[in-house]
Protein backbone atom coordinates (compact mmCIF):
# COMPACT_ATOMS: atom_id res chain seq x y z
CA UNK A 1 0.00 0.00 0.00
CA UNK A 2 2.92 2.33 0.91
CA UNK A 3 4.18 1.90 -2.55
CA UNK A 4 1.13 2.82 -4.01
CA UNK A 5 0.76 5.41 -1.95
CA UNK A 6 3.75 7.13 -3.04
CA UNK A 7 3.66 6.48 -6.63
CA UNK A 8 0.30 8.42 -6.67
CA UNK A 9 1.58 11.43 -4.59
CA UNK A 10 4.29 11.71 -6.96
CA UNK A 11 1.60 11.73 -9.85
CA UNK A 12 -0.33 14.93 -7.65
CA UNK A 13 2.88 16.45 -8.00
CA UNK A 14 3.89 15.85 -11.34
CA UNK A 15 -0.63 16.63 -12.31
CA UNK A 16 0.60 19.56 -10.40
CA UNK A 17 3.59 20.84 -11.98
CA UNK A 18 2.54 20.51 -15.18
CA UNK A 19 -0.68 22.29 -14.71
CA UNK A 20 1.42 25.21 -13.38
CA UNK A 21 3.55 24.69 -16.67
CA UNK A 22 0.86 24.92 -19.02
CA UNK A 23 -0.79 28.35 -17.51
CA UNK A 24 0.85 30.44 -19.64
CA UNK A 25 0.70 27.89 -22.84
CA UNK A 26 -3.10 28.87 -21.99
CA UNK A 27 -3.29 32.11 -20.69
CA UNK A 28 -0.94 34.82 -23.12
CA UNK A 29 -1.92 37.32 -20.48
CA UNK A 30 -2.16 37.73 -16.73
CA UNK A 31 -5.88 37.72 -16.03
CA UNK A 32 -8.36 36.31 -13.21
CA UNK A 33 -8.78 33.17 -14.96
CA UNK A 34 -5.04 32.58 -15.29
CA UNK A 35 -4.91 32.75 -11.46
CA UNK A 36 -7.56 30.73 -10.69
CA UNK A 37 -5.82 28.19 -13.00
CA UNK A 38 -2.55 28.34 -11.91
CA UNK A 39 -3.64 28.14 -7.92
CA UNK A 40 -5.63 25.12 -8.72
CA UNK A 41 -2.02 23.68 -10.28
CA UNK A 42 0.10 25.00 -6.85
CA UNK A 43 -3.07 22.94 -4.93
CA UNK A 44 -2.07 20.00 -6.00
CA UNK A 45 1.36 20.62 -5.83
CA UNK A 46 1.22 21.56 -1.88
CA UNK A 47 -1.24 18.80 -1.33
CA UNK A 48 1.56 16.39 -2.66
CA UNK A 49 4.19 17.90 -0.72
CA UNK A 50 1.63 17.74 2.30
CA UNK A 51 1.28 13.67 1.66
CA UNK A 52 5.65 13.24 0.88
CA UNK A 53 5.85 14.99 4.55
CA UNK A 54 3.44 12.73 5.85
CA UNK A 55 5.16 9.59 4.61
CA UNK A 56 8.38 10.75 5.59
CA UNK A 57 7.41 11.64 9.14
CA UNK A 58 5.61 8.79 9.58
CA UNK A 59 2.89 10.96 12.33
CA UNK A 60 -0.17 10.41 13.37
CA UNK A 61 -0.82 13.95 12.91
CA UNK A 62 0.55 13.95 9.52
CA UNK A 63 -1.04 11.60 8.15
CA UNK A 64 -4.62 13.44 9.48
CA UNK A 65 -3.50 16.76 7.79
CA UNK A 66 -2.93 14.89 4.80
CA UNK A 67 -6.21 12.98 5.01
CA UNK A 68 -8.25 16.39 5.35
CA UNK A 69 -6.29 18.24 2.69
CA UNK A 70 -6.76 14.99 0.34
CA UNK A 71 -10.56 14.49 1.04
CA UNK A 72 -10.86 18.57 0.45
CA UNK A 73 -8.95 18.08 -2.31
CA UNK A 74 -11.45 15.13 -3.68
CA UNK A 75 -14.72 16.58 -3.12
CA UNK A 76 -12.74 19.95 -5.24
CA UNK A 77 -11.83 17.37 -7.98
CA UNK A 78 -14.88 15.49 -8.18
CA UNK A 79 -17.55 18.39 -8.76
CA UNK A 80 -15.06 20.12 -11.63
CA UNK A 81 -14.70 16.36 -13.10
CA UNK A 82 -18.34 16.02 -13.21
CA UNK A 83 -18.85 20.06 -14.37
CA UNK A 84 -16.05 19.33 -17.17
CA UNK A 85 -16.41 15.52 -18.24
CA UNK A 86 -12.96 15.85 -19.77
CA UNK A 87 -10.43 12.68 -19.45
CA UNK A 88 -7.61 14.83 -17.68
CA UNK A 89 -10.30 15.68 -14.51
CA UNK A 90 -10.93 11.96 -14.86
CA UNK A 91 -7.16 11.42 -14.04
CA UNK A 92 -7.29 13.79 -11.27
CA UNK A 93 -10.25 11.86 -9.56
CA UNK A 94 -8.56 8.71 -9.82
CA UNK A 95 -5.69 10.16 -8.60
CA UNK A 96 -6.93 11.80 -5.87
CA UNK A 97 -9.18 8.52 -4.98
CA UNK A 98 -5.55 6.55 -4.56
CA UNK A 99 -4.04 9.83 -2.75
CA UNK A 100 -6.61 9.86 -0.26
CA UNK A 101 -7.09 6.12 0.33
CA UNK A 102 -3.56 5.74 0.91
CA UNK A 103 -3.80 8.59 3.60
CA UNK A 104 -6.43 7.11 5.28
CA UNK A 105 -4.67 3.86 5.14
CA UNK A 106 -1.96 4.90 7.03
CA UNK A 107 -3.71 7.48 8.87
CA UNK A 108 -5.82 4.82 10.49
CA UNK A 109 -2.82 2.39 11.11
CA UNK A 110 -0.63 4.64 12.77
Amino acid sequence: MRKTWVISTYALLLLGVVHVGYTPILYRSLSVKAMWFLSCGLMLVFQALLNILAEKTRLKSGYLLALLANLASLVFILVLAWMLREIQALVGVLIGLMVTAGSLYFWKKA
